[in-house]
């Protein structure tokens, strides 16, 4: 009853306003103001979203959900969610809307006992037309282990960086390697295992790999991860599984009916962070490379297909956040990949690596702000808001009360209103959004503010932060009925981990 309840408070019953939405246009719920709807044009989505909010503020629900079911509904390419922390009814309502619109639904786990599709960063082939040295540079950023270009930091950055060059190149011939030829054609990697097992021995073959240390544990960590490690014809998976996994490059090919897929990265980054996040990164940049190369295709002609759009909702995107995401959140706009990003407060983008707060605020020029509660993100809102003019009346009392401190509010009305004194009124700007609006929205169940990318008369953006009642898309009902669906059964196309484990250890044959 307790849940249920909590679940009203968030919810809420805002009255319906009824009014014609504009093609073209997605729905964010209704203005303070005037209780009227306020609709965004499809061009806001150009820029990033930036949306903030504490735990049980509503992001999820009042935005995060209700954008992902109008993007789904446009078939305008495919959508990623990458979910860092697990939300099963967010799962489930994505599922049945997929299956609804009649696209493919495809998702990725790291809960050992849940059914998942498979994901080999390896076996991708947008990978297959890039040189060594960019392959290698690739996964060097999609690691975090390029540190940048000072000395120290560049030591080791480029320990890492020969030593996986060299492991894609490597012959056992024992013929001299060509760096500047597609990986395709040299011997090619297919496994996480398999790369660690090179950079291992060439390590010990050669001290000028001695600094890759951290390269051979971030490998390692890889390896242990079941969905990510495997061959095209292991013998461990069942190869209905390895031939269903999830190929990025295909993802941007509308099927035969036209429809895009729906990827959900299901990640829970409270019982795995290291593997989360570097599983999260090395889809996010192989999302990247296949954009920049869907796009270079198309213009030699060798693709059929305009690139799709590609919206990525980033939930609690702070475990991902480092130096080398920074490039991608600068340029990924330019290629169709529209990020939609939500973690609960700026500090969180603050590492000893690097600060992202910046990038994103300027990148992500669209900003949902649920909660506000630290004074310094207060300031920074209103002095953002912009100014309004409010004029203040004051008056001047000449009474002999006034020396004995006898004036009441009631006596100083009399006095005005009797005009004993004359009347001053001055002009003050003060913000379009103060610290009381604020507090009011951080306390609210479904009040948040909207910051737009910029001014759009025809839906009545002025380009000034509004405040909104939040558009929640299901009712209570349906929220528990989704937090209370079963996980997807396993299929030919999935595995479950844990199954795949007990049958290597002899427990039984591999699943068909």
């Amino acid at each position: 009853m307790l849940f249920t309840n909590r679940l009203r408070w968030i919810f809420g019953d805002a009255p319906v306003v009824e009014e014609t939405q504009p093609p073209g246009t997605m729905d964010l719920g209704r203005r303070l103001a005037d209780g009227r709807r306020q609709y965004v044009p499809d061009g806001f989505n150009e820029s990033h979203w930036w949306c903030m909010g504490a735990t049980w503020s509503g992001k999820t629900a009042r935005f995060i959900y209700p954008m992902l079911k109008q993007r789904m509904e446009r078939n305008d390419g495919p959508v990623v969610i990458g979910d860092m922390k697990g939300e099963d009814w967010l799962f489930h309502a994505v599922k049945e809307s997929t299956e609804q619109l009649g696209r493919r639904f495809l998702w990725l786990t790291n809960v050992p006992y849940f059914s998942t599709f498979l994901f080999n960063p390896l076996d991708q082939r947008a990978f297959d037309h890039l040189f060594v040295p960019q392959l290698a540079q690739v996964l060097l950023n999609a690691l975090n282990l390029w540190h940048g270009f000072d000395y120290g930091r560049f030591y080791f950055g480029s320990q890492s960086r020969k030593a996986l060059a060299a492991a894609f190149d490597f012959q056992a011939t024992g013929q001299p390697h060509n760096a500047w030829m597609p990986t395709a054609a040299s011997t090619r990697i297919r496994s996480f295992g398999e790369l660690r097992e090179r950079v291992v021995a060439l390590v010990r073959r050669n001290e000028e790999y001695g600094g890759a240390e951290q390269l051979l544990t971030v490998l390692e960590d890889l390896a242990n991860i079941l969905q990510v490690n495997f061959t095209h014809n292991g013998r461990a998976l069942p190869q209905t599984a390895v031939d269903s996994a999830i190929r990025v490059p295909d993802l941007l090919v509308p099927d035969a009916n036209g429809k895009y897929p729906v990827v959900y990265l299901y990640l829970r980054a409270g019982m795995e962070l290291v593997g989360v996040s570097q599983v999260m990164k090395l889809f996010v940049s192989t999302l990247f490379v296949a954009c920049v190369q869907a796009r270079d295709f198309y213009k030699l002609g060798r693709r059929e297909h305009k690139p799709p759009i590609v919206p990525v909702f980033l939930d609690e995107w702070h475990n991902i956040a480092d130096r080398s995401l920074k490039g991608i959140i600068e340029t990924a706009s330019g290629l169709g990949i529209q990020f939609i990003f939500a973690n609960q407060d700026p500090s969180q983008l603050k590492t000893t690596d690097i600060d992202l707060s910046a990038t994103v605020w300027e990148n992500g020029r669209n900003k949902v702000i649920f909660t506000a509660r630290d004074p310094s993100l207060q300031r920074s809102l209103m002095e953002i808001s912009g100014e309004q003019t409010v004029y203040v009346p004051s008056y001047a009392v000449s009474h002999p009360a006034w020396k004995a401190r006898r004036v009441t509010p009631q006596d100083a009305l009399h006095v005005l209103n009797g005009q004993w004194a004359p009347i001053n009124v001055a002009a003050q700007q003060i913000p379009r959004v103060d610290r009381n609006a604020l507090v009011q929205m951080s306390t609210s169940s479904s009040q948040f503010l909207f910051v737009p990318a910029y001014a759009a008369p025809e839906v009545g953006l002025d380009g000034f932060p509004t405040l909104l009642n939040g558009r929640f898309a299901m009712s209570p009902d349906e929220y528990d009925m989704f937090q209370r669906h079963r996980w997807p059964k396993p299929t030919p196309e999935t595995i479950v981990p844990a199954d795949v484990v007990a049958q290597r250890n002899g427990q039984g044959p591999p699943a068909t």
